[in-house]
C-alpha cells in the first residue's frame, strides 16, 4: 500500500470515529433545561417525594434540570406560575379554584394529596373526639387559614354551626402555643404538621389527637402541581416531563419511605430526622387513596374536582364559576400504580 492509500484510510477512520463520538456521547454531556419549580411554602419534609425526583435523576431523564425555590403560600405560587415568574409550581386546589375565578390562568397537572389534609386537632383528654364536640368551644386559628375558611363546609355535613364556636384568631406561630396553654379548646392545622405539633405536645407533657377533614366527610382535593395555561399550550413536552418525573418521585417514595426520607435529609440536614420520617407517612396516606389505587398517582376524577370548586365556589363566595375543566388535565399523567 503506498503512502497516499494508506493517509486516505487513516483520514477516513478518523472520520469515523469523529461521527461516534457525537453519537455516543452521554447524554449528561448536553445541557439540560433549566427549571424554577415554586413549591407553595418553605421546603420542609411535605417535599421529600420532589428532592427524591431530584435526588434519582428522574427529571434529568427528561432534560430539566430543576430547582426547587420555597414559597410563601399556595396564594403566592399560583401568582408566580400565572405571571411566568416561575416555570412550574405547587398549590392547594382549592386556592386555585380561587385564583382562576379572578383571571389567573393556571390549572392543575397532577394531584399530590388525593384528598384534603385539612386538621383540627385538641389535646388528648380534652373530650373532643369527633366534630359536634367542637360545640361551645374556642378554636384558634390565623384569620385567613384555609382549614378556616372551609370551616363552614366541615360543619355543615357534620350537623352544627360556625356560630356554634367562637374563633381565637392569633399569628400562625401562636395557634400552636395558645392550644397547650388552655386559651383555645382546639386549634386548625394541616395533617403533615401533625408529628412536628405532637413532638411539641411531648415536650409539655402532653398530646394531641387529630380530626381530619377528609375522614368527617369532607372530601377535596388537596395540594397538587400546577401550570399555567401558557406553558401547557405552548411547552406541553416540558410540562409532561416535569410531571413524569414527580410522580416517579411519589411512586418511589411511597415504596422506599425510609430511604426517600434519607434523600431530603442529604439536602436539608437540619431537619429533624425522627419527624421528616413520620410525615412522610403522612404523605404516603394522602398519595396512595382508592382514587389512586384506581387510576394511578396524580390522577384526577372529574367527580371530585367538581367538588372541589362547588365548596369553594359556596364558601367564598364565587360568582363567575368556571367550567371544572379549566381547573385540570390529566394529559400529562403517567400510569403509575400504587403497589
Amino acid at each position: 500500500m503506498n503512502r497516499v492509500a494508506k493517509w486516505l484510510r487513516l483520514n477516513v477512520w478518523v472520520g469515523i470515529l469523529l461521527c461516534l463520538s457525537f453519537v455516543l456521547v452521554p447524554a449528561s454531556g448536553f445541557s439540560a433545561e433549566k427549571v424554577k419549580f415554586g413549591f407553595s411554602w418553605i421546603l420542609v419534609a411535605q417535599t421529600i417525594p420532589f428532592y427524591v425526583a431530584l435526588d434519582k435523576g428522574y427529571w434529568r431523564t427528561e432534560g430539566l434540570d430543576v430547582n426547587i425555590l420555597r414559597g410563601f403560600g399556595s396564594g403566592d405560587a399560583v401568582k408566580k406560575v400565572a405571571a411566568g415568574a416561575t416555570d412550574i409550581g405547587a398549590a392547594d386546589s382549592a386556592t386555585l379554584v380561587i385564583a382562576r375565578s379572578k383571571g389567573a390562568m393556571v390549572k392543575e397537572v397532577a394531584m399530590t394529596h388525593m384528598k384534603t389534609m385539612h386538621t383540627i386537632c385538641a389535646l388528648g383528654g380534652s373530650g373532643i373526639t369527633k366534630p359536634r364536640d367542637l360545640i361551645g368551644k374556642k378554636i384558634a386559628s390565623t384569620a385567613k387559614a384555609s382549614t378556616r375558611v372551609i370551616f363552614p363546609a366541615f360543619t355543615e355535613m357534620n350537623g352544627f354551626k360556625v356560630a356554634d364556636i367562637t374563633w381565637l384568631t392569633s399569628s400562625y406561630a401562636a395557634v400552636i402555643p395558645s392550644l397547650m396553654t388552655g386559651n383555645a379548646d382546639a386549634a386548625v392545622c394541616y395533617a403533615a404538621e401533625m408529628p412536628q405539633i405532637q413532638k411539641m405536645a411531648r415536650k409539655a407533657g402532653k398530646r394531641m389527637v387529630a380530626m381530619r377533614f377528609a375522614e368527617h366527610g369532607l372530601n377535596m382535593y388537596g395540594n397538587g402541581v400546577i401550570a399555567s395555561d401558557k406553558a401547557i399550550a405552548e411547552k406541553p413536552k416540558f410540562v409532561g416531563g416535569f410531571v413524569r418525573g414527580a410522580v416517579k418521585g411519589w411512586a418511589w417514595s411511597v415504596e422506599n419511605r425510609q430511604a426517600a426520607t434519607d434523600i431530603y435529609l442529604k439536602h436539608h440536614g437540619e431537619a429533624d430526622a425522627k419527624i421528616a420520617r413520620e410525615i412522610m407517612d403522612v404523605l404516603a396516606d394522602h398519595f396512595v387513596t382508592a382514587e389512586a389505587r384506581k387510576h394511578g398517582y396524580g390522577f384526577m376524577t372529574k367527580k371530585t374536582m367538581t367538588r372541589t370548586r362547588d365548596l369553594m365556589a359556596r364558601f367564598y363566595g364565587i360568582k363567575n364559576v368556571m367550567p371544572v375543566e379549566d381547573l385540570y388535565t390529566n394529559r400529562f399523567i403517567p400510569k403509575i400504580m400504587p403497589k
